[in-house]
């Protein structure tokens, strides 16, 4: 069963962390009123039924700490509904990700995408990222380098962190247009060769 919280609909923070629920009917979080933040870490809920996304649109923040995390098929959420989802924040020892998924379609306001302390060994698609500002991908188990391009469309990045995976090589002139960066890390890889410097902005805090 699941709490008749959805009648508070001046909530901001839902924090059901460490509970037995398994399914959060998407009708029990469409009315609140202001923007919240949805917490759903150490429970045995493994997927978020995407309607959550369509029906809800002040969910401002997830944050998901589990132990198995299954992120839900974004492509199922109505791309016409008027989400305003700017954060998501999910690390476990067993994360499921859909790469097809265009996360950044699906949620064009997404500010912050966090995934950490995962097996995930792929970067994810950035596409439609024309928002995001902070991406948080440490301590994975990324083994792939992102290519020329990967970082084209999130041009108002302002902190990039992957720092503890198994990324080889970082491409010459990758962070060329990138003007708003402002932290890099990627301490703890397997990166052999530092890049052309000439071609990076000013950074303010560069860890490598």
């Amino acid at each position: 069963s699941f709490p008749y919280i959805f009648e508070l609909k001046s909530l901001t923070w839902l924090d059901l962390s460490t509970n037995d629920i398994t399914y959060i009917p998407p009708s029990h979080v469409a009315n609140f009123s202001q923007p919240f933040t949805l917490v759903l870490s150490n429970t045995p809920l493994t997927c978020i039924d995407p309607e959550v996304f369509n029906k809800a649109p002040n969910l401002f923040k997830i944050i998901w700490h589990s132990p198995i995390v299954q992120i839900p098929r974004f492509p199922m959420c109505d791309t016409n509904s008027h989400n305003n989802l700017q954060e998501l924040t999910f690390s476990g020892p067993k994360i499921f990700l859909t790469f097809e998924c265009k996360i950044f379609i699906n949620f064009p306001s997404l500010t912050t995408l966090q995934i950490y302390s995962s097996p995930l060994t792929e970067l994810p698609d950035l596409m439609g990222a024309y928002n995001l500002q902070s991406l948080v991908l440490c301590c994975n188990k990324i083994r792939t380098s992102p290519n020329d391009t990967y970082f084209a469309q999130a041009k108002n990045l302002k902190e990039i962190r992957l720092e503890n995976n198994l990324i080889p090589s970082i491409p010459n002139c990758i962070l060329k247009h990138m003007g708003n960066l402002e932290k890099l890390k990627l301490q703890d890889n397997k990166i052999a060769q530092i890049w052309n410097y000439s071609c990076i902005p000013e950074i303010n805090s560069l860890k490598y």
